[in-house]
């Protein structure tokens, strides 16, 4: 299942939504794109998230996302 396939309230509004989408584009500002970075080393693992945006539209957050996805995996292949 999808998080869209379930209803949403509002925790600020007490409204209820039909997806999480709606609920989105109804109340948020902009959209952001969150990524978690993971760095192993020495058996140890750490995580940490890293905030980009905000984007004015669904559509600009994606072409971002594939933008940054791209970016990543070129200074991976460098490294």
């Amino acid at each position: 299942m999808k998080i869209d396939d379930y209803p949403a309230l509002s925790d600020t509004t007490g409204r209820e939504y039909e997806n999480w989408s709606a609920l989105v584009e109804a109340e948020a500002n902009g959209y952001m794109l969150i990524a978690i970075i993971t760095s192993t080393r020495n058996g140890k693992t750490k995580r940490w998230p890293v905030a980009y945006g905000p984007y004015p539209t669904k559509h600009e957050a994606t072409k971002a996302k594939g933008r940054l996805r791209t970016k990543w995996r070129r200074e991976q292949r460098e490294y």
